[in-house]
């Protein structure tokens, strides 16, 4: 909605949102190995490590590196997949 907003409110200046979806991070292991306990949700996060859901950062990396460099950016660039 920001972005969506901004564009608006600017129609000179490109502007660019990058949502990949569910990352494998550091943060995504400290928050698994959290006690259920402090952390009633860690069996979503365990349960998506487990099934293979999240996308790996060099996957991520190499996805925004192809649109950075495409040489005419499409004013969308919309996927209903993970990377």
């Amino acid at each position: 909605m920001y972005a969506r907003v901004l564009s608006q409110e600017h129609p000179n200046i490109p502007i660019h949102v990058f949502k990949p979806g569910k990352v494998d991070t550091p943060m995504q292991e400290t928050i698994r190995n959290t006690n259920k306990e402090d952390f009633p949700a860690v069996s979503a996060f365990i349960a998506e490590h487990e099934s293979g859901n999240l996308i790996k950062p060099e996957s991520v990396a190499e996805e925004l590196l192809h649109v950075i460099q495409l040489k005419e950016k499409p004013e969308v660039v919309f996927s209903t997949s993970p990377i």
